[in-house]
């Protein structure tokens, strides 16, 4: 949404900034200042020419198996200028991984392989606004039991209590999130198991895990 410091600002500033100049968050908030890191440290990709009514999940299937994603983020079609495709933001945890996404998929590459989502074909570029390892990894994220962070969590109990409903309420009171799916992995009488895939893991899946485990 826009923000009401920085939506009227110069186009200047969203340059000294790292920012690009169609973003209307808080310019203000340091985790949305590009990092000042080299190109080949960049965690982030911007995916453009995306169809109009994507969801997530097919987002998430062009990357299926080639590494942890940190966070995404859909940009709808924006008519009025002129754009009517959707646009995406993809940050892996690995800045290697990403690389790898360019290489493989990036323009100017030999060995370019382009993506499509059915008649669409879908250009990856590295994103303006850098991300760098040191956001996407550290103390900030290491779970207790030493596990390796992760968007897709496991919600498990009694029948009558792990209800998806009343969870997604529950997780809905500390974030907003996307979904990647569901999928249930148990259900007997007594009790049953499902499978959330959060579209993202910073600031929704992080949450979740806090919020379900709370419930």
């Amino acid at each position: 949404y826009p923000n009401p410091r920085t939506s009227n600002h110069h186009p200047s500033l969203h340059q000294l900034l790292g920012s690009s100049p169609n973003y209307n968050g808080d310019l203000f908030n340091t985790r949305n200042i590009s990092a000042d890191i080299p190109d080949t440290e960049n965690c982030s990709l911007c995916l453009t020419g995306l169809p109009p009514d994507v969801t997530y999940a097919q987002l998430l299937a062009l990357f299926r198996g080639t590494g942890r994603i940190f966070a995404t983020y859909i940009n709808p079609p924006q008519l009025d200028r002129g754009h009517p495709t959707c646009a995406a933001k993809v940050t892996f945890f690995s800045k290697d991984v990403a690389q790898g996404v360019i290489r493989r998929h990036g323009p100017g590459h030999a060995h370019h392989q382009g993506l499509s989502i059915g008649r669409y074909r879908i250009s990856v570029f590295r994103n303006r606004t850098k991300v760098s390892e040191r956001q996407t990894t550290g103390s900030n994220w290491e779970y207790e039991d030493g596990g390796l962070p992760s968007r897709v969590h496991i919600v498990s109990g009694p029948r009558g209590v792990v209800r998806l409903p009343a969870v997604f309420n529950v997780i809905r009171t500390g974030c907003y999130f996307e979904l990647d799916g569901v999928v249930a992995i148990a259900d007997t009488e007594e009790s049953c198991a499902f499978e959330i895939r959060f579209a993202s893991f910073y600031g929704t899946g992080a949450v979740g895990v806090f919020y379900s485990a709370e419930s």
